[in-house]
């Protein structure tokens, strides 16, 4: 009944009474039976469709799901109970909401347990998470961020779609050639400017691997997210798509950290002297130690390619730090 293109049946099958025990573990009323045949069925996944479309204050959003959460998992993660911890959800959703996935932005679907909309699924735009006043009323209509997408489980399901553009569209070939006007048509043809590839690479990605300039700005135009988009640029060696991220404040972390490294550390190993003055110059740390021990000077001592932003360092006092050391 519920096509998948990856279910996490292989982590381990559970039966309706196990779904019943985890909803009283987690204080909640009982799952709406369709959601709990899903996830006899699946454990959760990925679908084979994505695609959903939300209506948001200003805007018709289309969201792709990256996972929807299953009982057992070898990452906790991907987990409904760890999801669902009392203290992870307390005021990002209303009462007697139940997280099961998330999209490709980090944003929530969410089945409504109250009586009133029993199994009706919500989207909760984290993008519009706020620290509430009131800490005492939990409920639908407190939350100025969870918007209805369908009346039931079945019905939202159902009712997700496969983005055909994909397939209609070389997307990567566009990117990597710099090609703005296709883009652009395709986005005011209703293509997400979030849309991911077959690798699960977003559009912003892939821009900023190429150093896409302008499709980045035409990216930015559309709102498109750039969670990720930094990382991609610095791996790539792409200064100048980093710089547009950084200078057009896209990407809201000047610190990190990634991978257990700060952004100086990885614009260091790179050799990226530019955006290494942009991000001291704003306030970068260039002492701190990453996740091996190392400051950034470290990072690049006596490494021949990396001399001019060892250079850099040295001229803002950094220190040579390797806890590494006896």
């Amino acid at each position: 009944m519920y096509e998948m293109a990856e279910s996490n049946i292989s982590h381990g099958s559970i039966k309706e009474s196990g779904v019943n025990k985890l909803a009283s573990k987690l204080k909640l009323p009982k799952f709406p039976n369709e959601y709990t045949q899903f996830l006899v069925e699946t454990n959760g996944g990925i679908p084979k469709n994505v695609q959903f479309v939300v209506e948001l204050p200003n805007e018709k959003y289309e969201g792709e799901i990256m996972e929807l959460f299953g009982v057992l998992h070898p990452e906790d993660y991907s987990t409904l109970k760890e999801q669902n911890h009392p203290e992870y959800i307390l005021d990002l959703v209303p009462e007697n909401f139940l997280i099961i996935g998330v999209d490709g932005v980090g944003s929530r679907i969410c089945i409504n347990l109250n009586k009133a909309g029993y199994g009706n699924i919500y989207y909760s735009d984290h993008e519009m998470d706020v620290d509430r006043e009131d800490q005492t009323s939990f409920k639908i209509a407190d939350f100025d961020n969870v918007f209805l997408i369908a009346d039931s489980f079945k019905d939202f399901f159902t009712s997700l779609t496969f983005y055909e553009l994909f397939k209609k569209f070389p997307i990567n070939t566009i990117c990597e050639n710099g090609d703005v006007e296709k883009l652009e048509k395709l986005l005011e043809d209703g293509l997400s400017p979030n849309a991911k590839d077959d690798s699960a690479s977003t559009l912003a990605h892939i821009c900023a691997s190429e150093n896409q300039i302008e499709l980045l700005a035409l990216l930015k135009k559309y709102n498109a997210s750039f969670d990720g988009a930094l990382y991609n640029a610095i791996y790539s060696g792409c200064e100048e798509a980093g710089l547009y991220i950084l200078k057009n404040n896209l990407e809201k972390d000047l610190h990190g950290p990634y991978e257990g490294s700060t952004w100086l550390h990885m614009v260091a190993d790179k050799n990226l002297v530019k955006m290494g003055q942009y991000l001291i110059e704003n306030g970068a740390d260039i002492n701190e130690v990453c996740e091996d021990g190392l400051s950034p000077l470290a990072t690049v001592d006596d490494i021949e390619e990396c001399k001019e932003f060892e250079a850099l360092l040295i001229k803002h006092g950094a220190k040579l730090i390797n806890t590494n050391w006896p």
